[in-house]
């Protein structure tokens, strides 16, 4: 019996923890989706009429094709970037990785609310970094990234990757480094590229 009970013992407090603060909240969220409140005593159950809304309401479909537009962005720009890092990391001949790693993830680090107030700076128009850099170009100087619509949502990207990149090469290095040396030996008798192996 007790051979039978230690699995379910063992993965109770996950099986605990993951109901109170992951399933109770998305079930009441999805309860409360279905009413209308004034305050958290006054409900009114009207079914799926905020979802009739919701479909027809342009500014949600603009918010969804902003996040769908962020999100490709992101993915489009981080992966490769992460790859190319871990790549590098995973060079034998570079030298000074254990720097190279705490300053990747420093961004992670040092909070979200820290690299905002960096890039408010830096993008910030007239006097920021990136558009003193654009004016030295031969461009506007005083572009307003966080007001423009073609432009807020490439900042936000800059900005995430610039705080994630770290995270997802050392995350890659970890993959590579678990691959058996024998393999590679195996590519390269073989006559496999460097892009290849």
């Amino acid at each position: 019996m007790k051979s039978r009970l230690s699995p379910y013992l063992f993965i109770l407090p996950f099986v605990a923890l993951m109901a109170l603060f992951f399933i109770y909240p998305l079930g009441r969220s999805a309860w409360l989706s279905l009413h209308v409140s004034a305050g958290p005593d006054t409900k009114c159950f009207i079914g799926l009429n905020n979802y009739a809304f919701l479909i027809r309401d342009k500014l949600f479909w603009l918010a969804l094709a902003n996040t769908t537009l962020y999100t490709v962005l992101f993915l489009l720009v981080q992966i490769p970037l992460s790859i190319a890092l871990a790549l590098m990391l995973n060079h034998p001949r570079l030298r000074a990785r254990a720097l190279f790693r705490f300053l990747f993830l420093l961004p992670l680090v040092i909070g979200h609310v820290f690299v905002a107030m960096i890039f408010a700076l830096l993008l910030s128009p007239g006097h920021g970094l990136i558009n003193q850099c654009i004016g030295l170009l031969g461009g506007n100087p005083n572009l307003n990234w966080r007001d423009h619509p073609a432009l807020a949502v490439p900042a936000l990207v800059l900005m995430t990757v610039w705080l994630t990149v770290g995270y997802g090469a050392i995350c890659l290095l970890a993959a590579l480094q678990s691959v058996d040396p024998d393999l590679y030996d195996a590519a390269n008798l073989d006559g496999a590229s460097s892009p290849r192996r």
